[in-house]
């Protein structure tokens, strides 16, 4: 019941409903030549958004629930795992494990 939450649990509650992110041009890589391994992944866009956000389209066209529900979109595009042949310590040869997809 909302009426006994605490001052920290009902201000967790709207940071966590109005929360919006969005990241682009993300990677991460990792070589080590010791170990003779390369591998990178690559996330062009990640975009989470929630369902009290007016100005989203998306929000719009989502379900609404009774008190306590709470909808969030999660937009992924062309997410990508390379990875380099054993032995190889060098990502300009690193093919992917993991084609780039897509999530909307």
């Amino acid at each position: 019941d909302k009426k006994q939450e605490g001052f920290g649990v009902g201000l967790a509650r709207k940071i966590v409903e109005n929360i919006r992110i969005n990241f682009t041009r993300f990677s991460m890589s990792m070589a080590s030549k010791a170990q003779g391994l390369a591998c990178g992944l690559e996330l062009p866009s990640l975009a989470i958004a929630s369902a009290s956000d007016g100005d989203s389209a998306e929000a719009a066209a989502m379900p609404r629930g009774g008190a306590g529900s709470l909808y969030k979109t999660l937009r992924l595009e062309k997410l990508g795992l390379r990875m380099a042949a054993a032995g190889n310590s060098d990502l300009s040869t690193a093919g992917y494990i993991l084609t780039p997809i897509s999530i909307d």
